[in-house]
């Protein structure tokens, strides 16, 4: 499947539940974690590491969602302290 399918099929289904959110890809970059580290919590906390900061990691987005194939889990959310979830494994 494509990306822009999953986000499409995604606001379609927000839009179909009348639930009045969109999503929409700011930036898109390519990242290579440990793929051993096949449990989604480990896999998640690389991802959250994988930039000097958590203002490098998002940039101008409100998120970072990591996309996988294959993961142990069909998703995971981790937020830091009192702030909404940053960091979601789809």
């Amino acid at each position: 499947m494509q990306l822009s399918e999953v986000f499409y099929k995604t606001n379609k289904g927000f839009s179909d539940s009348q639930v009045k959110i969109k999503i929409d890809l700011i930036c898109l970059q390519a990242y290579k974690g440990n793929e051993s580290a096949y449990e989604s919590h480990k896999f998640l906390e690389q991802f959250k590491n994988s930039k000097k900061s958590l203002k490098s990691l998002l940039g101008s987005a409100d998120i970072a969602m990591l996309m996988v194939k294959n993961m142990s889990s069909s998703g995971i959310a981790a937020s830091l302290k009192n702030r909404v979830s940053e960091f979601p494994i789809v």
